[in-house]
């Protein structure tokens, strides 16, 4: 298992990894806000991922519940 944090995983980049990775291997991106925490979510990077735009932040950790608001906090 593989994980990247702190910075945004682009498809570009996690494509690069799966590479160098063994066939076994499983990517996952982490997210979470510098401001509370190091990291509040987690996805399973698949292979599908790489033409997208961008990678999805995923699902809450076990234990956690995550907003998300707009500007006006909806």
């Amino acid at each position: 298992r593989l994980c990247s944090l702190g910075e945004t995983l682009s498809p570009r980049l996690a494509s690069g990894v799966y590479e160098m990775l063994s066939s076994t291997a499983c990517l996952y991106n982490l997210y979470g806000p510098a401001e509370c925490t190091l990291i509040s979510t987690f996805h399973l990077v698949t292979r599908e991922d790489m033409r997208a735009d961008h990678l999805p932040i995923g699902r809450p950790l076990p234990g956690y519940i995550c907003h998300v608001l707009d500007t006006h906090f909806q």
